[in-house]
Formats: structure tokens, sequence, C-alpha cells
């Protein structure tokens, strides 16, 4: 048992989470957030981002709000989780932020990942592989990035674009990462979507690359098409470029792309067209400070230099361009300077310079190529890894339907038979009740004709008895006068009349029976043998007729009855003592 201090201490704990509860409801409005988290489909997420854009205006306070909010929402529905898991990465990603007790964004995500699999929405699991995009290209891991990406276009084109929205830049953002990590069709295919997107059947209104993005996205194309020796396709998109970084004035990139269109024509051979380009990007990005970029251009200056026999002047270009990139280091550009440094050498004859530098040119060049190739290996794995998950998170959902399945389908038939023994309870009730109504009514009905016909035989009998009455008085005023033999004639008639002869008997016992069922049944059960006359005596016994009015009734004298009350007496086996009106009545 608790004490009294201990109780009172536990309820002052559980008054104060209440009220710190309460507080928070009212400092936030988390019931309101969950219910929009908790939309089964949210297209183009606007309910996800209301809720977003609410807490991200509480600035400073966001941990605490979002905290309340992680504390409110149900830890078993999996919606809601990868949701709160999407607004933790969006968090890390766009915003820098980092709440207490987070793990990094890739985490979060691939933890919202796996929950939107589980429950099998394709909307999110779009916008997961987008976030993961965005990460991996931070970590400039192309390849994992990519492979995301790829993900996500694929969903988003097969449910409908329409669910979705900033596709345009998630295209563009999926054709710089491509071409990154080698896969320059592919990217070709995304950038010239995101530059075109509006154009695409169900894309969500406003949804477009400003111009400058455009740019950016024509010059990945450009340099696609260069990497496919596609070089009229790639001067093409370069042109589309300048024409954009025209209209803004920006030298820069004006710098860059011709820089880029002289990339072409250096491959091709074309030293006179690409010197002038070449030379013009290097210059704007020396200016810019765009060291890599005016290091690359420097270098092929060196290269057409070498071309044309003047390797001290590719010397002194290639060792300007080597201390630029050491203030801006770029890989890609390294081995092409040490490349251009070992054909300098080769043209000045110097056999050990040579060698140095073609070695080091093969061992960061093949250094590269296997970062390329581990690159592509690792990312066909997870794409493997990934798909095995799929199935597999696939499997035991469709596991989980199955076994789902089946327990609805017995609660069904449990339900099922459940309903119809309710019906049939109901109709076996109501065939009850309904007998029941029934058998009132019969009792009901039974006892009117019942009534009737006691009514009906008792007029018969009195009838009968009022006729006997009305004869024996013309017989008693006849008694006193002189009587002709006619009207003897009419007395015997009129006394004939008031005997129940067979047809009155048979009228008679019909009502009879219907006042008294069974009563002739019980009486030739108890004597088999028992006569017509006798059962008549019987039923006027049971109307409780005195013998004077029986005599009258059938006709016969009052020592006829007495006589006919012996023969019932005896033929029912009473003794002399026994009571023949008691017995009849009891019938």
């Amino acid at each position: 048992m608790l004490s009294i201090s201990k109780k009172w201490t536990l309820t002052f704990f559980l008054l104060l989470s209440w009220l710190v509860d309460y507080a928070q409801q009212q400092k936030y409005p988390v019931n309101e957030w969950i219910e929009k988290l908790s939309v089964k489909k949210d297209i183009r997420l606007e309910k996800f981002t209301s809720v977003a854009r609410e807490i991200l205006k509480l600035d400073s306070t966001y941990c605490e709000a979002f905290s309340a909010l992680e504390e409110k929402a149900p830890r078993k529905n999996k919606r809601i989780q990868s949701r709160l898991n999407l607004l933790k990465g969006n968090y890390i990603l766009d915003n820098g932020g980092h709440c207490p007790g987070w793990g990094p964004a890739d985490l979060i995500f691939k933890e919202g990942l796996q929950l939107s699999y589980e429950i099998e929405d394709d909307i999110l699991i779009a916008i997961f592989n987008q976030g993961l995009l965005k990460w991996y290209h931070n970590q400039s891991d192309y390849g994992s990035a990519g492979m995301h990406g790829l993900i996500a276009k694929e969903i988003q084109e097969r449910i409908g674009i329409e669910n979705f929205y900033y596709l345009a830049y998630a295209r563009y953002d999926l054709g710089y990462i491509l071409y990154h990590s080698r896969e320059y069709k592919e990217s070709i295919n995304a950038s010239m979507k995101a530059i075109y997107w509006p154009e695409q059947p169900g894309a969500s209104q406003g949804d477009s690359l400003d111009d400058m993005y455009k740019m950016y996205a024509w010059n990945t194309i450009g340099l696609c098409y260069s990497k496919l020796a596609k070089y009229d396709s790639a001067f093409i998109a370069y042109d589309c470029a300048l024409v954009l970084a025209s209209r803004f004035k920006n030298e820069f990139w004006q710098g860059l792309l011709n820089g880029n269109k002289g990339d072409i024509y250096f491959e091709t051979g074309q030293y006179d067209s690409a010197y002038i380009l070449l030379y013009h990007d290097y210059e704007i990005s020396k200016a810019n400070g765009q060291f890599d970029n005016a290091a690359n251009s420097l270098q092929r200056l060196a290269g057409i230099h070498v071309h044309q026999e003047q390797p001290a002047l590719a010397l002194k270009e290639a060792r300007e361009a080597a201390q630029m990139l050491q203030r801006m280091p770029k890989a890609d550009y390294e081995v092409n300077l040490l490349f251009t440094f070992a054909q300098i050498f080769k043209s000045l004859g110097n056999v050990d310079s040579l060698d140095h530098y073609m070695n080091r040119y093969v061992s960061l060049h093949d250094s590269l190529e296997k970062v390329a190739v581990d690159s592509r290996a690792g990312t066909v794995k997870m794409r493997l890894d990934n798909q095995a998950f799929v199935n597999e998170i696939r499997s035991l959902n469709k596991e989980k339907q199955r076994i789902t399945l089946i327990r609805n389908f017995g609660i069904g038939i449990i339900l099922l038979l459940a309903a119809l023994a309710y019906v049939d309870f109901k109709r076996q009730n109501l065939k009850i009740q309904l007998q029941k109504r029934e058998a009132i009514e019969g009792q009901r009905l039974a006892e009117i004709e019942t009534a009737s016909a006691q009514e009906q035989l008792k007029e018969f009998t009195l009838n009968i008895i009022d006729k006997s009455r009305l004869i024996e008085n013309l017989e008693q005023q006849l008694l006193h006068k002189e009587v002709t033999a006619e009207q003897h004639q009419m007395i015997g008639d009129l006394r004939h009349q008031q005997i129940l002869i067979d047809t009155d008997w048979d009228k008679f016992k019909t009502l009879f029976e219907r006042v008294y069922p069974g009563f002739f049944i019980s009486l030739r059960n108890k004597a088999t043998d028992i006569t017509v006359a006798e059962l008549r005596m019987a039923a006027l016994i049971k109307l409780q007729l005195t013998s004077k009015e029986s005599a009258a009734l059938i006709g016969v004298s009052l020592d006829s009855i007495h006589k006919s009350r012996q023969r019932l007496k005896q033929r029912l086996q009473l003794t002399p003592e026994g009571d023949l009106d008691h017995l009849i009545l009891s019938l």
C-alpha cells in the first residue's frame, strides 16, 4: 500500500504532467498538425507542407514544437511517423538545422522510406527517394544520388506527375547528377524534360525552371552530347544556353559556354577556332575567381601550343594552370593537365619528366576510373539491394494482407452466421408471436362462437320448452270444456310439434357440441354401447333442465324420464347412491 505522502506526490506529478501537456496544446496546434499528417492521400503534400511551414515560422522554438508534435503523434501510425521523418530530413537539408537526439539525414530518410514501403505509399516513397538524392548530391556521391533520383522519377511517372510539385527542379537535379555519374543519355532526357516541364501532361501550374536554371540545363545537355561525341547536338545546346546568358549579360557564363564550344573544336583538331574561345574563357574565369575552370581552359591552350610546336609557351601556361588548380583543386582537370605536361616534355625531349608526368597521369587516371567503376558497381549493387528490399517488403505486405484477408473472411463468416442466426431467431420469435396472436384470436373467436352457440342452444331449448308450456295450458283449459274430435286432433298435432324429433336432435346436437366439445366422446369412452336416447338424456342433464322440462322437450312422461335416468346411471356403472348429475356435469 502506498503511504499518503507518496499518493499525494504521485497525484502532484500526474497533475503537473497534465498541465504541461495542456500548456503545449495551447502553445502549439499539435492536434491540428497530427490531423493533417494523418491524411491518407495528400496530393502534392499540400497538408504536409502547411504543417512544415507553420513549424518553420517558429524559428527558435522549432525543436520544442517538433518535440511536442512527436510526443503526441501515435507511435503505431506508420504514415504519421514517416512524415515526421520527412519533416526532420527536410529541416536538416534545407535549413541546416538539427534538433537534439536526431541522427544524420540519410538515416532519417531511409527510416522514413522503409515505413513508406511498408504502407505502400508511392507518393511518400518517391519523395523520400528525392530527399536521398539531395543528401547524396551534397556528399558528391553521384552514383547513389542518381539511383534514388531514377527510382523517384519512375514512380512519379507511373502514378502520375499531377500528384507532385517542383518536379521541374527535381528533373534538373537528376540531369546534373546523372551527368556526373556518367549516365549521359539519361542525363539528357532528364534535363530536356526539366526545360520543357510545363508542356508535360499533368504538370502542376507554375512548375517551371527559371531562365537561369534553363541555361544550366542546356549546358549540362551540351556536356553530355560532347561526351557522346555528338558535337552538332552539343553546339545547339551550348547556343541555346548562350542566348540565355546574353540575356542576363552574364560574362562568366558566356565565357564558360564559349570555352565548352572551344573544347569541341580542340577535340576535333580545329585549333584556331578553339584558341579564341578558350582564351576568352580563361580570362573571364580567372577574372571571376573561377580558377578551376580557368586552369582547364589554360591547359587546353597549352595543348594547342604543343601541337603548334611551341612547347616553351605551353610549359609556361601549364605551370600557371597547375598553380590555379592548387587554389581550387579538381581531379578531372588535374588529370587533363598531367597529360598535357607529358605531351609538353615529350615535345621538349625531356624523357625523365615525360616519364614522371605520364606515370602520375596514368595513376590518377586509373584511380578516377576505378572510382567511377566502383561507383557504378556500387550503384548497381545498391539498386539490386534496394529491389531485394522492396520485394521483401512487398512479400511481407502480401503475407500480412493474406493473413488479414483470412482473418476478415473468418470474421465475415462468423458475422454472417451470427446474422443468419439472429434473423432465424427473429423469424422464430415472430412465428411464435404470430402463433400466439393466432391462438388468442382463435380463442377469442372460439369464445364468441361458443357464446353464440350457447345463446342459440338456450334459445332453441327455451323455444321448445315455451311451446310445451303453451300446449300444456291449452290442455288444462280444455279439461273444463267439451272437446270435439277435431280439437283432440289439433292438440295431438301440437304435442307432436313439441317433441325433439330426429331433425331437431341433429340441430340440437350440433349446437350442443359447439358449446360442450368432446362431451359425447367422453360418454362413449365411458360406455361404448350407450344409446342415442341415453345420449339425449345426458345432454338434457348437462343443460340442467328439470325432469318436467326434459319430458316436455322429448315428448315423454315424467316416469319415462325417471326410467331413462335410471338406465343411464346403470350404463355408466354408477351405484344406486351415485350422483348422476354430478358425473354428467363434470364431463
